[in-house]
């Protein structure tokens, strides 16, 4: 169930047999061994990254989900304990359950690509091109919409679509080239897509998005991948430097190009508790540990 972040995926091959009943039968030993513990059960290890900064050591067990956000519904169905609880990606779905808590908005990265301190950050450190920063924000949301769509509909329908690693297939000069796109989907499923399932993909792509739209579905991993791929477009930047005659001189560089773990780290590095306590996702935890008289989060 549990991964030590001293080890990599490739040492915790042993995992891959792991049941939903060791799951439950680890967390019950936690739970018997100290009284006070919580466990909260994440979805992978961005996720335990994110939230270890956060969380009262003493008191809260980190565990990742093996099987992801499926597991840990699972879990927290068959498990009836307050003091076990999950947190994972809405996706596309809305749960109902008191001890499952969703992410503001689509996902962690989007919630953190919300916070105006981080997004202004990595464009401080990373973005030399001459866009506005908020204009390239809601442009890269805007790019990613036609791919949004199809994620959303490939999700509620069960259409099998295979679209990991799709960004990079359909990039070009900073944008999402849409023909591409479905070209890459026709590719990978082997024949061409439907009509009707095309027509609507398009008519929901001429449909206008407001800001909480594009936060909702727009998935996280896609907008960092196209975001790392703008920084590593414009890596110029223009140093002027003044020489012992005081005269201007101007000095172009080029920093080393970036990928796509690299800039999500940052971005939980950038999103400090301040941040956090602006999220929905903290006043409902704040509040189930209130009722149930747990301790949670680190105390300032």
């Amino acid at each position: 169930m549990s991964k030590n972040l001293n080890k990599t995926l490739e040492e915790n091959s042993i995992y891959d047999n792991v049941t939903i009943e060791d799951s439950e039968n680890e967390i019950s030993l936690i739970l018997n061994s100290d009284l006070k513990k919580s466990v909260m059960i994440v979805e992978g290890i961005s996720d335990f990254q994110f939230w270890e900064n956060f969380m009262d050591k003493d008191h809260v067990e980190i565990l990742e989900s093996i099987g992801g956000k499926f597991q840990i519904d699972s879990i927290i169905e068959n498990t009836k304990n307050s003091r076990i609880f999950g947190i994972r990606d809405r996706d596309y779905e809305e749960i109902i359950s008191e001890r499952i808590f969703l992410y503001d908005y689509n996902c962690l990265e989007i919630m953190l690509i919300n916070s105006r301190i981080v997004f202004e950050s990595l464009c401080k450190e990373y973005y030399f091109g001459s866009e506005n920063i908020e204009t390239l924000k809601l442009n890269v949301f805007k790019e990613l919409k036609y791919l949004s769509i199809i994620r959303m509909h490939n999700s509620k329908e069960g259409l099998r679509i295979r679209l990991e690693n799709i960004v990079d297939s359909c990039y070009e000069n900073n944008k999402i080239n849409n023909i591409k796109l479905i070209k890459e989907i026709e590719r990978r499923i082997k024949e061409e897509i439907d009509y009707k399932t095309k027509k609507k993909f398009d008519d929901e792509f001429l449909k206008e998005w407001n800001e909480e739209e594009y936060l909702n579905f727009t998935r996280g991993h896609d907008y960092i991948e196209l975001l790392t791929k703008i920084f590593n477009e414009n890596r110029e930047r223009i140093i002027p430097k003044i020489d012992k005659k005081g005269k201007i001189h101007y000095k172009e560089t080029k920093n080393k190009e970036k990928c796509v773990k690299f800039i999500e780290d940052d971005a939980r590095k950038f999103f400090n508790f301040e941040e956090l306590k602006k999220t929905k996702i903290f006043s409902l935890v704040s509040e189930y540990e209130q009722n149930h008289n747990l301790t949670i989060f680190i105390k300032e």
